[in-house]
């Protein structure tokens, strides 16, 4: 399970809360996938006869959806930059709430399972939790350097 679910999971009062949680998640998840597959047809219907990445105009398919959004939008000045912008929030506020629910459960898992006889006061279990997603931070920068050099 990723970080995320188990937070969402384990911050209800019950299980039947779990239950309600999960219900309403797999609808979201739901949507986002039709929503994901109809972007598919649109840019398969966009580019169904000249495909940018072999012409050259992006170096790899990960590109094309803002390719389409630059072309579709180039009529409207700054649609695209309010696009991305979105797009930036959105991965930067998931990415915040993976590394928060990734602190966290690194600060229990090792902290309180291999130092059992160490008490900490709130102010300093935040302080280590803080601590943990910068480390986190930085190893993800230092990983995206190695997987960009692995094409």
């Amino acid at each position: 399970a990723n970080p995320g679910s188990v937070q969402r999971f384990l911050s209800v009062p019950s299980i039947t809360h779990a239950r309600w949680v999960l219900f309403y998640s797999l609808i979201g998840f739901y949507i986002i996938i039709n929503l994901c597959t109809f972007l598919g047809f649109v840019l398969y219907a966009r580019y169904h006869q000249c495909d940018p990445v072999a012409s050259g105009m992006v170096e790899n398919h990960s590109q094309m959806v803002p390719l389409y959004v630059v072309e579709v939008a180039k009529d409207y000045p700054g649609l695209a930059g309010l696009f991305m912008s979105g797009v930036m929030s959105a991965a930067l506020s998931t990415m915040a709430a993976y590394y928060n629910a990734t602190g966290g459960m690194l600060y229990k898992d090792i902290m309180e399972i291999f130092l059992p006889n160490l008490r900490h006061s709130d102010a300093k279990q935040s302080a280590i939790i803080k601590a943990i997603i910068i480390i986190l931070g930085v190893i993800s920068v230092a990983l995206v350097f190695v997987v960009e050099k692995l094409g």
